[in-house]
C-alpha cells in the first residue's frame, strides 16, 4: 500500500517565491499552498488507496514534528517522541520497537525533498471540492515524492478562500490514480497516549 505524505514544508521559499507578488505562478502557488500547510502545525488527512482491487481508506492525524496518529481498517497506531502504540483487534499494545522509519515520509526533510523534484506546474481550472471552491493544478514528480518512490503525477486542489490544499491526487505513469488525499486543516488534531 502506497501511502502519501498528507503535506509539504519548505524553509527559505524566498529564493523561490521571490521577493516580489508579480514574479507569483503556478509553481509557486503550489509551493505557498504546501508551505502554508506546514506553517499550520496540524491536520487531518483521509488517503484512500486500492488493495486487492479494493478501496482501502486510512486516516492521519498530524501534529509537527512528531505526534502521529494514523487509522485504517486493520490497525490503530498513536506515534509520539520515545513511544508507539498499536491497537489490532481492540487491544493496545506499548510497541518495543523504534517506528520512526515507518513516518520518515511525514517528516520535514521528505517534505522538501518533494518539492525539490516537483517538475513544472501547469494550472487546470476550478473545482468546487468539500465546499470551497478550488483551483486545480498538475504537475511531475520525480525520486521520493510524498512517500512514493519514481515518477508520477499529481494534481492539487487548493481551496481559493484559504489558500490551504484541499485535495491530491497521484497518478502513475500510465495515468491510474495511486492515492487520493482529502486535508482537513480545522480538525481537532489532540493526539496523545491510549488510555
Amino acid at each position: 500500500m502506497g501511502t502519501l505524505n498528507a503535506c509539504a514544508g519548505l524553509f527559505g521559499l524566498a529564493a523561490l517565491l521571490g521577493a516580489s507578488t508579480a514574479l507569483a505562478g503556478p509553481k509557486e502557488d503550489v509551493v505557498a499552498a504546501y508551505t502554508k500547510a506546514f506553517e499550520r502545525g496540524a491536520y487531518r488527512a483521509e488517503i484512500t488507496t486500492e488493495v486487492r482491487g479494493k478501496p482501502y481508506v486510512m486516516q492521519i492525524d498530524v501534529k509537527w514534528p512528531d505526534h502521529f496518529h494514523m487509522k485504517n481498517p486493520d490497525t490503530e497506531m498513536i506515534i509520539l517522541p520515545g513511544a508507539t502504540w498499536m491497537n489490532a483487534g481492540g487491544q493496545w499494545m506499548n510497541m518495543p520497537m523504534d517506528m520512526s522509519k515507518m513516518i520518515q515520509a511525514y517528516s520535514k526533510p521528505a517534505m522538501e525533498e518533494g518539492v525539490r523534484g516537483m517538475g513544472e506546474v501547469t494550472e487546470l481550472g476550478l473545482e468546487e471540492i468539500n465546499g470551497c471552491s478550488s483551483q486545480l493544478y498538475s504537475y511531475s514528480t520525480s525520486g521520493k515524492f510524498m512517500g512514493i518512490d519514481g515518477a508520477s503525477q499529481a494534481e492539487l486542489a487548493i481551496c481559493k478562500d484559504n489558500g490551504l490544499p484541499v485535495r491530491l491526487v497521484s497518478r502513475d505513469k500510465k495515468g491510474q490514480p495511486q492515492a487520493t488525499i482529502h486535508y482537513d486543516f480545522e480538525a481537532d488534531i489532540n493526539i496523545v497516549p491510549p488510555r
